[in-house]
């Protein structure tokens, strides 16, 4: 898996906001607040487009959840028992483009734009594609809070 594939798939969170009319709330400051205060249904769609993104590259999901934690209201976890670390939250934008850059260390900030673009419209793209896909983990996740799977 090439740094602008997994990309792709980390860009699926922002892109899912399209599939709605309006954003969903990604995250608190402190990664604290009632759950009234945000939109579960946007959450589940935000990581079921991470789920099914992982999948169309062949990722290994091994947890999906919406359980909201210190610095994130939900997570997809593409290894075993993550723990997740105490620190300043990152959004998937910013980890798209350190991926981006990490593949191309050399890029000028507007070539990393252009890419970021580029593979944000390739995530929106696949997730039209697989709609039904997304609708489904996005119910199991909102009907159970957190979703196991297979390796």
């Amino acid at each position: 898996m090439t740094a602008a594939e997994f990309a792709v798939v980390v860009c699926g969170g922002p892109a899912s906001s399209h599939l709605f009319r309006y954003s969903p709330l990604q995250r608190y400051p402190t990664g604290q607040g009632p759950a009234r205060d945000f939109d579960r249904r946007a959450v589940a769609v935000h990581e079921s487009a991470h789920i099914v993104l992982a999948r169309f590259f062949g990722l290994p999901i091994y947890s999906a959840t919406i359980k909201p934690e210190p610095g994130m209201l939900g997570h997809v976890a593409l290894v075993p028992n993550p723990s997740p670390k105490p620190g300043p939250v990152v959004s998937d934008r910013r980890k798209a483009l350190q991926l981006l850059w990490s593949a191309s260390p050399q890029a000028d900030w507007k070539t990393l734009r252009r890419l970021y673009k580029e593979v944000y419209a390739l995530a929106l793209k696949l997730l039209l594609q697989e709609i039904e896909q997304v609708w489904h983990f996005a119910d199991e996740l909102e009907a159970h809070g957190t979703l196991t799977f297979e390796p």
